[in-house]
């Protein structure tokens, strides 16, 4: 099964992580988008389809390219943070 995933206008999408953003137990998908200074959050509904993108800013003109994700047993979540000349961590989206 494929599903398409749409980022939006000249976003430029680099790299995506999987994780379970919004602590629901469904995974989501987390895309840094270069184009717009962006990573864009797909929260998952647990049967391979997706909610719109919501987009959190990584500040200007820091065009991120690179998601890793990162489990804090003390929080018991997945934060995110893009690599880029400048660092952003979206701690909980």
């Amino acid at each position: 099964m494929r599903t398409n995933l749409l980022t939006e206008k000249d976003s430029r999408p680099q790299s995506f992580v999987i994780g379970d953003f919004n602590n629901d137990d469904q995974m989501d998908i987390a895309v840094a988008n270069s184009g717009t200074n962006t990573m864009g959050i797909f929260a998952g509904y647990g049967n391979i389809s997706f909610a719109k993108q919501v987009r959190y800013s990584t500040g200007p003109s820091s065009a991120p390219y690179l998601s890793r994700v990162w489990g804090w047993v003390i929080r018991e979540s997945n934060d995110i943070s893009n690599s880029s000349i400048i660092v952003s961590i979206l701690i909980g989206c």
